[in-house]
């Protein structure tokens, strides 16, 4: 029995690629980051790119109307060094999980202030900063990888674009200005 055990643990961690010498075990998918400067800060994606491999994803593999990952392995990730406002929604400066519920004809993004998580798995309603409604189109020919992009349309204004398989969902997003510094006080008399 305890050389079955030791043979367990042997194979877990090599598996996991905590013994020395290992192979290190590749993720599911190869992580990516987008990102663009607003207003001189950053603003990061990071997300792991599933590929098709000839399945159905949307309504099959990812059903319809449930909170999913919007990539694979860990959650995808949105690091901001500047408050935000997407679709309206106040975003302030910090890490986050983005997810999406996808729809057929809609989808919403989801911001969730758990930003390191594994997947969907432990997905908590109660932790989102809230959703937004993105816009949804198809394409013609499909994406085999999950792409997504973060494009700036002028000094404070961007979108994020999410693709994959025949889908191109986007959601705009603007810097919430710094409050104006208070006034200086009148010289004393």
């Amino acid at each position: 029995m305890r050389v079955a055990l030791s043979l367990v643990t042997i194979l877990a961690l090599g598996a996991a690629g905590a013994l020395p010498g290992a192979p290190q075990v590749a993720p599911s998918a190869p992580r990516e980051e987008t990102a663009v400067v607003l207003a001189g800060k950053r603003l990061a994606v990071t997300y792991g790119r599933p590929a098709l491999g000839g399945r159905a994803m949307f309504g099959v593999m990812i059903p319809y109307g449930q909170v999913w990952r919007a990539g694979a392995d860990e959650a995808t990730k949105l690091v901001t060094e500047i408050d935000l406002r997407v679709a309206g929604l106040a975003v302030p400066k910090g890490a986050y999980a983005l997810f999406v519920i996808p729809g057929e004809r809609d989808w919403q993004l989801v911001i969730n202030k758990t930003a390191d998580q594994w997947g969907a798995f432990n997905y908590d309603p109660r932790q989102d900063v809230g959703r937004a409604a993105m816009r949804l189109e198809s394409l013609a020919a499909p994406l085999e990888r999950l792409s997504m992009s973060l494009t700036a349309s002028g000094e404070t204004t961007g979108t994020l674009w999410i693709g994959w398989e025949k889908n191109v969902a986007s959601v705009d997003f603007e810097v919430v200005p710094d409050p104006a510094p208070p006034a200086a006080p009148p010289p004393a008399q």
